[in-house]
């Protein structure tokens, strides 16, 4: 019985030093080990794969423009995830990328240039994917992944949204 208890509480203890370091939540808690979810990486691989050749289909065949750039934009966001599972180390090489350079999604932000020179009509933001990190930022993001530039951004709305009095645009993206 011991042994029963002892798991769940190292597990949690584990997750807190791997929270502190990375800056993502705790991935070990015993409720988040015992969770079930059906799938997998060949049920999320298919996934990818339908929503990102639907998108690329619909750019293709769409009659009118403004159905043509949602669906363009919706391929851009999801034609990283095929690589995130089919490239060995993809996602650690994009992190690294990131850290040193102070962008976000630089896999996006490459295919967006591309469209914004192809599509006269796309103006791509100036400063659209950069994001300032400290030091530590960048080595957490570099090993950790995007945990720590959601907080960022975080802290960044709260500052803009107490120098305006209250009020503040925020715009939700995914990953």
């Amino acid at each position: 019985m011991n042994v029963l208890l002892s798991v769940p509480v190292a597990g949690w203890a584990v997750g807190e030093v791997y929270a502190a370091v990375t800056g993502r939540e705790n991935p070990y808690t015993p409720w988040g080990i015992m969770a079930y979810t059906v799938g997998g990486l060949h049920v999320s691989a298919l996934e990818a794969a339908r929503e990102f050749s639907t998108s690329l289909f619909r750019a293709i065949t769409a009659e009118d423009k403004e159905t043509r750039d949602r669906a363009v934009s919706t391929a851009i966001i999801t034609a990283p995830k095929i690589p995130e599972m089919s490239v060995p180390y993809y996602t650690l090489v994009m992190d690294t990328l990131e850290s040193a350079s102070d962008l976000e999604f630089i896999d996006r932000a490459a295919l967006r240039h591309i469209r914004q020179a192809f599509d006269a009509s796309y103006h791509l933001p100036k400063n659209a994917h950069q994001l300032e990190r400290k030091w530590y930022q960048k080595w957490q993001h570099a090993f950790g992944g995007g945990g720590v530039d959601y907080r960022i951004k975080k802290k960044l709305r709260e500052e803009k949204k107490s120098k305006s009095g209250g009020r503040s645009r925020t715009r939700t993206r995914s990953r």
